[in-house]
């Protein structure tokens, strides 16, 4: 029986050059698990595996008589893995699985994806705010690799391994308890304080990238208290396809928000703003709610959950909402207070706070 050969040491520079290529995240297709620190633990440790992609002996997996010894040492044949997929891609009943030409794909994909993300200039950096309900005692209500991977999308990369977290309703109070209000505005406004303030050591935040799951009101109050003096990017939850995700829609063009306007004059007093997108919000609801008066309504020809698909239907729902607040302002008497009724995705909630100014619009 032929002993077994000895896996021959891979030299230091080596190491430490796919290590700095792979980024110290796994090469294996779409893993990308962080190999320097536990994701449980957060304890830091070495955790990678050096994978041939052809094996050093020509027995091994892939091994080749010619270009076994040739490769052994050679970075281009070295892969950055974590234990799980070093441990598959050499199983004896996988290895027909992961042929050397698509191991190399991965490797390449890999290392092309770091070096575009690395080459990204620091004015693509933003800061990630997750705002949502007991975020911090369910794990995955916002997925982190989701939200990077939307963040990616628009040409962005995070400043910082951990985004700033608003735990919505940790004090565990019912949403028909008034006390609920007043402490989650209360928090929303001393985190979003705390967070400009603070900035990321020592800087300002120059970009926002928001993820807010959570009621309509606290995310419009939300964006009020963030306003508009940093720029931020605004993402919604697509419920079919489970992720944040904007799709590049074919043509928009035809794509228009209904607006109703009522008569106004110099002597309105009180007037409501009907947002009806996500679901239709009727006449006959808000009179019951606070009369007969007039009423302004933003609407599509079908209202419905999943409308928001693309960024430019909410860049023209700002546009519209704007313009329906101007109206309002330069329409009624000076202390006319507007009444909102919205329906709306969580991306238009917090965008409707940013858009109104705390001293030019009428008291909402």
């Amino acid at each position: 029986m032929s002993k077994k050969q000895p896996r021959p040491p891979i030299p230091e520079p080596t190491q430490r050059k796919l290590w700095a290529k792979a980024a110290g995240m796994c090469q294996f297709d779409s893993c990308n698990e962080i190999l320097y620190r536990d994701n449980l633990t957060r304890k830091e440790s070495n955790l990678a595996k050096i994978s041939h992609i052809v094996a050093f002996s020509p027995d091994g997996p892939r091994g080749d008589i010619v270009k076994s010894p040739l490769l052994a040492k050679d970075i281009n044949n070295l892969m950055l893995t974590c234990g799980v997929h070093a441990k598959i891609i050499d199983d004896n009943d996988k290895v027909k699985d992961y042929p050397e030409d698509l191991l190399l794909k991965y490797k390449r994909e890999h290392e092309e994806r770091v070096r575009r993300i690395a080459s990204i200039k620091n004015d693509h950096k933003t800061h990630v705010l997750v705002v949502g309900f007991n975020i911090l005692e369910r794990a995955g209500v916002i997925d982190i690799n989701q939200v990077h991977e939307a963040i990616n999308q628009n040409g962005h990369y995070p400043d910082s391994d951990e985004p700033t977290i608003i735990d919505i309703n940790a004090c565990v109070l019912r949403d028909d308890n008034a006390t609920y209000w007043a402490k989650n505005t209360e928090q929303i406004q001393s985190d979003v304080y705390n967070l400009i303030k603070r900035g990321n050591k020592g800087n300002s935040y120059t970009h926002l990238s928001i993820f807010g799951l959570a009621p309509i009101p606290l995310l419009m109050y939300l964006g009020k208290q963030i306003g508009d003096i940093i720029t931020v990017e605004v993402f919604n939850r697509h419920r079919i396809v489970e992720n944040w995700l904007w799709q590049n829609m074919e043509d928009e063009s035809d794509f228009q928000y209904d607006v109703h306007k009522p008569i106004l004059d110099r002597n309105t007093k009180s007037v409501a703003l009907n947002l009806s997108l996500s679901n239709t919000i009727h006449q006959s609801e808000i009179a019951q709610k606070i009369g007969s008066i007039p009423t302004y309504t933003i609407t599509i020809p079908s209202p419905n959950r999943t409308f928001l698909k693309s960024k430019l239907r909410l860049e023209k729902f700002k546009e519209v909402f704007h313009m329906v607040l101007s109206e309002i302002r330069s329409s009624c008497a000076d202390d006319c207070k507007i009444h909102l009724f919205p329906a709306v995705p969580v991306a238009v909630a917090v965008e409707c706070g940013r858009i109104i100014l705390p001293k030019a619009d009428k008291e909402i």
